[in-house]
């Protein structure tokens, strides 16, 4: 019967989840060390493709092989210590943990730079308000079936001196969370104006575009995935939520000169 891992890692030194060639991945190490234990298989089915430099506490793997706790703790000596199973759970044949996920949470983690936090709320309200389209707001994609008009749920929390974005939807486009976590600090920043912030979500590039906020920030937080009836934990999920907390803290620290905003304009 297929094994469903739960799995996080700080994604820092790493192109990305997904396995390619001749650089390393997240995919990559685990189809190493599963192969060391005698599972021989060259992909593995899984629920996000994070790209390089983020990080996660919720990704979801799955693949056929006989498997326990006991390997999974095996697994882990035999994984770097950036990545960690933590979490097993027995499922059924069609499982697929993209096609099962229903609801995806990502955290992005940011520096405080001064924002106008009555404006970034006022933002954050408008996104919540109602469906967008994020054409502008994401990485092109070549799927031409990819649907850029979407609603996602947004919230903000602030804690000594970090910014916790909350981004909640069924599914998201290629950096959409990064680029609006940029839109909404610039608005913050006064960088744009109303309805320069309202003409992005409605699908308009604007002149200077809005680039991506640094990987390191970002989050795969968790997920609501259909099928998975209950998991055994192998490590205690407070303890993986604060180590992957802290990595993402630390590299929003690194990566503060690294944002990309609109120029400076005076307002009237």
């Amino acid at each position: 019967m297929p094994m469903a891992l739960l799995i996080a890692y700080n994604g820092s030194k790493f192109h990305g989840f997904a396995k390619q060639p001749n650089v390393p991945t997240i995919e990559g190490e685990i189809v190493r060390a599963l192969r060391s234990l005698g599972i021989n298989i060259d992909k593995i089915k899984y629920m996000s493709r994070t790209d390089s430099g983020v990080h996660a506490v919720y990704q979801i793997i799955s693949f056929e092989g006989k498997f326990s706790a006991k390997s999974a703790h095996k697994l882990n000596a035999e994984l770097p210590e950036c990545i960690r199973v933590y979490a097993i759970s027995r499922v059924s044949r069609d499982f697929h943990p993209r096609k099962k996920s229903k609801l995806k949470t990502y955290l992005y983690i940011a520096p405080d730079f001064g924002e106008n936090y009555d404006r970034i709320l006022w933002a954050v309200d408008f996104i919540n308000s109602r469906e967008h389209d994020f054409s502008s707001l994401a990485k092109r994609s070549s799927s031409l079936l990819e649907k850029t008009r979407m609603r996602i749920k947004v919230q903000l929390k602030i804690s000594n001196d970090f910014q916790y974005f909350f981004f909640k939807g069924k599914y998201f486009l290629w950096e959409q969370v990064r680029r609006v976590v940029t839109l909404l600090k610039a608005f913050g920043l006064k960088r744009l104006t109303r309805e320069e912030f309202i003409s992005a979500l409605l699908g308009r590039k604007l002149p200077w575009g809005i680039s991506p906020a640094p990987a390191g920030g970002l989050i795969l937080w968790h997920a609501k995935v259909k099928d998975v009836r209950r998991w055994n934990y192998l490590i205690p999920e407070k303890i993986v939520k604060n180590w992957i907390l802290n990595v993402a803290k630390r590299d929003a620290i690194i990566n503060s000169r690294s944002w990309v905003f609109p120029p400076p304009r005076k307002f009237l």
